[in-house]
């Protein structure tokens, strides 16, 4: 063997060992689904730290095991929830730290936990035995209809968008029902966080709730379970904290994207990504035709 194809080989295990790619794992006998799942696995840590850091548990958007068309279809429905969901379910979804990734990566990452099916999200929360995770399943409608995506005839688009959307309203439920599913699990998030905020951050969040000072995104992000408590405690304070919510949601994962994905853009054939470096991949065919709750969708990052 020459001395170019010797550093060759030396560069490649380098590369492996840095990466923790498949020739170090396989070597040590690490499954394949451990392989698989360090692929996101630094997006994991760094959004369950985050999640720890506030306090908060950590909602997992799951990128499917399955072909292009499955990405697609699951990059639609999850970006028309984050853009359509109802403020009860940004209220719901301020109270995690949000992230995209593979029912694998988050195996590899929480725990030897064994789904046979991609549910739509994991819900990862924290105790002190440890981080235990529930799956949140995939819609079920009833009837027969569309499915989301789906070419069809132009005369048929409001009802298409009707089926996109009662799949997105169906997911919202499911979603809202695992993050807070009674009053009991808000009180025990409102107690978790405010043993990370100050007795000054607490009154500013209150003078919040109240109307008496600005909302302020930060504070009101760190504090989405104390000011949702403060709103079940006084009603009339409801739909300040819901706006206060909103905006605490939209910073976080609508005006950029969650980790692990990327926004992007159709109206029928093709699609562009909202990042600036991305080329443009629509195609004016005049053909392809997406319902309007799907026309901004998560562009879901299998390799990231």
């Amino acid at each position: 063997m020459d001395r170019r194809a010797v550093l060759k080989l030396a560069a490649a295990g380098a590369t492996q060992v840095a990466l923790g790619g498949p020739l170090l794992l396989q070597g040590r006998g690490v499954s394949p689904r451990e392989v698989r799942g360090r692929a996101r696995l630094s997006l994991l840590q760094v959004a369950g730290r985050r999640a720890r850091e506030q306090r908060k548990p950590l909602l997992v958007l799951v990128v499917p095991r399955c072909p292009p068309s499955g990405l697609v279809e699951r990059g639609r429905l999850l970006g028309g929830l984050l853009n359509h969901a109802s403020d009860e379910t940004f209220a719901a979804l301020a109270l995690c730290e949000v992230v995209c990734a593979t029912v694998d990566a988050t195996i590899v990452e929480f725990g030897a936990w064994e789904w046979m099916d991609d549910p739509l999200a994991l819900l990862v929360e924290r105790s002190s035995r440890g981080p235990w995770v529930i799956p949140i399943a995939m819609p079920r409608l009833s009837g027969a209809g569309p499915l989301e995506g789906q070419r069809i005839p132009v005369g048929d688009q409001d009802f298409a968008d009707a089926a996109a959307f009662a799949e997105i309203f169906a997911a919202e439920r499911l979603v809202r029902t695992a993050i807070v599913p009674d009053a009991r699990t808000l009180s025990a998030r409102a107690e978790e966080a405010r043993i990370g905020l100050t007795p000054q951050e607490l009154a500013t969040l209150t003078a919040i709730a109240d109307g008496k000072v600005p909302i302020q995104f930060p504070i009101s992000d760190r504090g989405t379970a104390v000011l949702l408590e403060l709103a079940e405690q006084r009603p009339a304070r409801r739909p300040r904290v819901l706006e206060a919510l909103r905006r605490a949601a939209y910073g976080r994962f609508l005006a950029v994207p969650p980790a692990g994905a990327r926004w992007g853009r159709t109206s029928g054939c093709g699609f562009d990504l909202e990042e600036k470096d991305y080329p443009s991949n629509s195609v004016n065919c005049g053909m392809g035709n997406t319902p309007f709750a799907s026309r901004r969708f998560l562009y879901l990052l299998t390799n990231p």
